[in-house]
């Protein structure tokens, strides 16, 4: 499913529930600072490039005033030299100049986010991206806004990279039934509370239907509370031993990925944070 980008050099512009975003680095005098990124903690981020001698950004802006068409090759050699896999971005007439400077210096082409003012949301054949619309052509905010395809290579993450809530769900996925059927860790943790009220009120049934039906004059109600508070205390996955539990399948999974001591890194920041919740709770 496509999505929708917005890019702005006025970051505060966009919509903060924006799901792609697109800023410029330095030395753009729009160059976004990292107050105005993290202002979208929850969205795709796209960095651009203006100029062909900046080895960063997943885009090089090729307009007046920017790169040349006859620039662009060449930083997308230096960008794949750092394991980027590269876009241009280029208005519609420029297009064809631009894949002609790569054929004419053996460079593969690269993805292409292709501007055309249409105010139309429809991808172009042969691009990645489409920016269809700017604040003169859509009257909203100060920002444009592109339809972006649903893998945009190089920007999002490969099908094979875990992110890093993917690396945490990863244990309890492995553990699947064990832990209630959850398939993420968000997904155990948001069903804690009903799985320990659903356990509270098998307690009650089965403390009432045994009172009920013992012979037992010494299987008092108390008795029977106590037994089962004991089996609970001993066998029950209380929200404590839940989770460390799952700390110690996220460190295995971990060990998998890192090295031993960068794994020790990573979860003794992940333990500091959870006490910290305790200590504020």
């Amino acid at each position: 499913m496509a999505r929708t980008m917005y890019d702005s050099v006025t970051p505060r512009a966009i919509p903060r529930n924006a799901r792609m975003v697109a800023g410029y680095l330095p030395p753009s005098s729009y160059a976004w600072s990292a107050a105005d990124w993290a202002l979208f903690p929850r969205a795709v981020k796209v960095r651009i490039a203006i100029a062909a001698n900046v080895n960063g950004g997943h885009v090089l802006d090729v307009e007046p005033g920017d790169a040349t068409p006859a620039q662009a090759p060449g930083w997308v050699r230096m960008r794949r030299r750092a394991g980027v896999d590269p876009t241009v971005y280029c208005n519609l007439s420029t297009w064809p100049a631009v894949q002609n400077q790569f054929r004419r210096q053996g460079v593969a082409q690269p993805h292409y986010w292709i501007a055309r003012y249409d105010n139309r949301p429809v991808m172009i054949r042969g691009a990645v991206a489409k920016q269809y619309a700017d604040p003169g052509t859509h009257g909203g905010g100060h920002y444009d806004l592109s339809i972006v395809a649903d893998y945009w290579p190089g920007v999002d993450p490969k099908e094979d990279d875990l992110s890093a809530q993917e690396l945490l769900d990863w244990p309890i996925r492995r553990m699947g039934s064990n832990l209630g059927g959850a398939t993420s860790l968000r997904a155990f943790l948001a069903n804690a509370d009903s799985m320990y009220e659903r356990s509270a009120a098998r307690e009650g049934a089965l403390l009432e239907a045994v009172t009920a039906l013992s012979a037992d004059p010494d299987l008092t109600a108390d008795r029977v509370a106590r037994m089962l508070d004991d089996s609970v205390a001993a066998h029950a996955p209380t929200v404590d031993r839940a989770l460390a539990t799952q700390l110690e399948l996220v460190r295995q999974a971990i060990r998998e990925v890192v090295s031993p001591e960068e794994a020790d890194r990573i979860m003794a920041l992940l333990e500091a944070e959870d006490d910290a919740a305790d200590d504020n709770g």
